[in-house]
């Protein structure tokens, strides 16, 4: 049972009707006004309460005077959805608390911290129960998605354009404040002007076999190598495998060779030294298969607050799961897509995510893929700051088609800067491209 503070805690019932006993009164309507756009009808503990600030808003919406008589009237209506005699008996008691001015603020501020309070009860009561009778692992997995739902309700206050344009200048004359992670390509950073960017969101599409994930391996490493924190979401292989791929492409020792351990004594040497070398970089891989955004979320909060956090790669987005199974998979996908937008600009880190291809681009002639051939989805292209599109050069030599050592990546959307297309060398074998 809760105890009498508990119940402050979560329900403030002077603040609430001292704010209610606001919309029945023409003296104090710049607080009131104040407080509608603060609140939201459903912060409010007292239900009735809460429909009453729900029928303000509507008229103000309106352009309409907010009084009881107007309240009454809207309730009484009927076409709002309230019950008239409850909203009536309500505003009876609201007029009875009318008293002098208390500081609005701390009242609205209150209120908002018990609607807080009370949503996060609600979210652990419902982690509770799920754990209780549900399978530990799928709780686990609720638990992360209801928490990341949760504070991602929570917004920010709105800035004002002389705000806007202080932080302009000071993102021009203090460039250190908006760091660029360089890429290892020096035509990919021209065009990126510079580089990768927190707050933005990159997507890398490709056919399997078609570098997507060599690409997202080789900047995750060179933004480590840098000191730049970076985490890796990897669904399709392992963290082992992931070490090995960097380990070829940072030594120059073949991959195939790292994968049998068949290693000579010097690439064994060489290897060896370099991994002694880069132990300390601050670069962690998660390798869970399952995974969904409300994971991904909240493991990239945990990150970002314990060791910094400036990369998120995901590889690849098409195997993160979704907790909604009951809409059409394009749909998940195009939520998922969204979140790793609005990932990318709550932590204020470059989000780079891997994305399969359609079929559709194989059985075209010319075999350059384009948006629209990004699987799934095309939230996607809506959602990514830049889009790029990696094919691996062909050559015919007049009886079948052969692979070139060359990658073709196409820029065909870039928000910050030129589109185009750019060439990079194909070194499959160490894992890794080259400018």
């Amino acid at each position: 049972m809760s105890g009498p503070d508990e119940v402050d805690l979560l329900n403030p019932v002077a603040e609430e009707r001292y704010l209610g006993s606001l919309l029945l009164t023409a003296s104090h309507t710049g607080l009131r006004d104040d407080a509608l756009s603060a609140l939201d009808p459903g912060d409010f503990a007292d239900r009735g309460i809460g429909a009453l600030w729900s029928l303000a808003r509507r008229l103000a919406e309106e352009r309409r005077r907010i009084s009881a008589r107007a309240l009454r009237e809207a309730a009484a209506t009927g076409k709002h959805g309230f019950v008239p005699g409850v909203l009536d008996r309500k505003i009876a008691q609201l007029e009875a608390v009318l008293e002098a001015p208390r500081t609005v603020e701390g009242d609205v501020a209150t209120v908002r911290e018990c609607a807080r309070r009370r949503r996060l009860v609600a979210v652990c009561d419902a982690i509770r129960q799920r754990a209780i009778v549900g399978e530990p692992g799928d709780a686990l997995r609720y638990a992360y998605d209801a928490l990341a739902a949760l504070e991602q309700g929570e917004t920010t206050r709105p800035m004002r354009f002389d705000e806007m344009l202080d932080g302009l200048w000071e993102a021009i004359d203090s460039p250190e404040a908006r760091p660029v992670h360089p890429t290892p390509w020096a035509e990919l950073n021209r065009r990126l002007n510079g580089g990768l960017r927190g707050g933005r969101y990159y997507v890398v599409g490709a056919r399997p076999g078609e570098g997507k994930s060599i690409l997202l391996h080789n900047i995750a490493l060179h933004h480590a190598q840098q000191g730049g924190s970076v985490l890796v979401f990897s669904a399709e292989m392992g963290a082992i495998e992931v070490a090995g791929r960097m380990a070829a492409s940072g030594t120059g020792v073949e991959l195939n060779d790292i994968v049998a351990g068949d290693l000579a004594s010097h690439p064994r040497a060489v290897l060896a030294q370099w991994g002694e070398q880069h132990c300390p970089i601050p670069l962690v891989v998660d390798d869970r298969e399952r995974v969904t955004m409300g994971y991904i979320r909240s493991q990239c909060r945990r990150h970002k607050a314990v060791r910094g956090l400036d990369l998120v790669a995901i590889d690849y987005l098409q195997l993160v799961g979704s907790t909604d199974t009951r809409v059409p998979r394009h749909e998940q996908v195009a939520r998922i897509s969204r979140e790793c937008k609005l990932l990318s600009r709550e932590l204020d880190v470059a989000v780079v995510v891997a994305s399969q291809l359609n079929r559709e681009v194989t059985r075209r002639g010319s075999g350059r893929p384009t948006m629209a051939d990004l699987r799934e989805s095309g939230g996607i292209e809506a959602d990514a700051d830049a889009v790029l599109l990696l094919a691996r050069g062909t050559i015919d030599d007049g009886h079948t088609t052969l692979p070139t050592d060359e990658l073709h990546v196409y820029l065909d959307k870039n928000r910050q800067g030129p589109t185009g297309e750019l060439t990079l060398r194909w070194e499959a074998y160490y894992a890794r491209l080259g400018d």
